[in-house]
């Protein structure tokens, strides 16, 4: 045969990225900009009516972009987790 057997064809399959895995990644981070951008279009007048609150709408803005850019460059099980919080954080709210 071409020397390829069971084993090698495992292993190459386990080195391969998955496009299940892909996929939720860029749904998550379509989930991510869509909760920033949400709260980015509701900013000015939550300022005018209460500042404290529109400075955690910055964070929330700002850890939204930061856990999404996360899922981009180096997908993990932390990078998850963090993603899990900031969307727990914007139903908490």
């Amino acid at each position: 045969m071409s020397g390829f057997n069971g084993k090698t064809q495992r292993s190459r399959q386990h080195l391969m990225p998955s496009h299940d895995a892909a996929v939720l990644r860029a749904v998550g981070v379509v989930i991510l900009i869509a909760v920033g951008a949400m709260h980015f279009l509701q900013i000015v007048p939550t300022f005018e009516a209460t500042p404290a609150l529109g400075v955690a709408y910055v964070g929330l803005i700002g850890a939204c972009l930061a856990a999404a850019s996360g899922l981009v460059a180096a997908p993990g099980r932390t990078t998850w987790v963090a993603a899990g919080a900031v969307c727990a954080a914007a139903l908490a709210g």
